[in-house]
């Protein structure tokens, strides 16, 4: 038999974890060790298993399973899924790059600029966004005309979406499987994107160098917008975590007219007063799951009356203060929740299936 690559896991009595191994074997010999994992139980999945295996004296068939004993295997055979799926993993799949575009009439496009990740597909996004900053470039240049001013606009432009569409994923993978958290982050992240970046696209905006430096202090605070909402949602899975199912969740009102709106006729004005009108929207959707997410503070609750600034939210009280939450500017949670209405339905304990503690 030729030699073959296995995989082998052990969980054994010391109820420390899983530990996953790789060999080179052809069934009866080891020839070569390969790389070894480890996926450690939690405190509260010990406590669980200890009860289990108190509960396991009980059993009277192998098929029983008394008390907490089914809990436990469905745990021990989870822990093992989640072991496998980590030991196989990619890393580093992502890259950055110094420079994509030269005036010295070189060019990178696509994934041999940057790659940022696989969720949203945003490698589509950036092959088409530096496609048609390098094929106005080349158009422009046979023309006769000096493109040496572009070049840097252009890619300084491709870089600063790239560092904000960077912002949804940095130190966010813990957040993917929480099911409260990452609906209204899916949400949050398509609000922007079809109001900003892919909008513009559509329109071809972004090689429209005096329509982008008008349009910039409101492209500037969404930006600011979208990178304060990340850390909200982080700090939104540390207070929370509870498991969800059997929910349903459609897209709100103002996210289907947006989407709506990505192939509409726009002049250069409408496209900036849509502009507003959409940073506003953001800014209320901000306020409004801040005021949600606040209700898990102990001994906190938000005034709905009270203006909130939206560039500050947060779920650390003490820094309110600092923050300037409550300094008067943004609008109240009941004017925002006006403003996005249908979003509350995003609310998986309160519209969704029945939420369960994370042991």
């Amino acid at each position: 038999m030729a030699a073959v690559q296995a995989i082998g896991l052990m969980s054994g009595t010391s109820l420390d974890g899983v530990d996953v191994a790789v060999i080179e074997t052809d069934g009866e010999r080891v020839s070569a060790f390969g790389p070894t994992g480890y996926r450690a139980y939690t405190e509260g999945e010990r406590a669980l298993l200890r009860e289990a295996l108190t509960d396991a004296v009980a059993m009277r068939e192998r098929t029983e399973r008394p008390g907490a004993l089914a809990q436990a295997e469905a745990l021990v055979t989870r822990a093992h899924g989640d072991a496998i799926e980590d030991f196989l993993k990619i890393e580093d799949f992502s890259y950055g790059c110094k420079q994509v575009f030269s005036a010295d009439r070189w060019c990178l496009t696509g994934e041999a600029g940057a790659f940022l990740d696989p969720l949203y597909s945003p490698g589509s996004d950036f092959i088409a966004l530096s496609n048609t900053f390098i094929t106005d470039l080349i158009a422009r240049e046979l023309e006769g005309d000096d493109v040496s001013a572009r070049v840097p606009a252009y890619e300084s432009t491709y870089f600063r979406l790239f560092e904000t569409t960077l912002a949804d994923y940095l130190g966010q993978y813990h957040l993917f499987g929480d099911p409260q958290v990452m609906c209204v982050k899916l949400h949050w992240d398509y609000t922007y994107y079809w109001s900003y970046p892919a909008l513009w696209f559509f329109h071809r905006k972004w090689i429209d160098l005096d329509f982008v430096e008008k349009a910039r202090p409101e492209f500037d605070r969404a930006v600011q917008l979208h990178l304060r909402m990340q850390q909200l949602f982080r700090q939104w899975h540390m207070l929370d975590g509870r498991e969800h199912s059997d929910s349903f969740v459609t897209l709100f009102p103002h996210l289907i007219q947006i989407s709506d709106e990505l192939d509409d006729e726009f002049d250069d004005e409408a496209l900036l007063v849509k502009a507003t009108r959409d940073r506003e929207a953001m800014e209320a959707f901000a306020i409004t799951v801040f005021e949600k997410a606040a209700r898990l503070l102990p001994d906190v609750t938000v005034d709905l009356q009270k203006p909130v600034n939206p560039y500050a939210v947060g779920l650390d009280p003490a820094r309110w203060e600092e923050d300037g939450l409550f300094d008067g500017s943004g609008m109240s949670p009941r004017e925002a929740r006006k403003l996005v209405k249908g979003l509350q339905f995003a609310w998986l304990d309160e519209f969704g299936g029945k939420p369960t503690a994370v042991a």
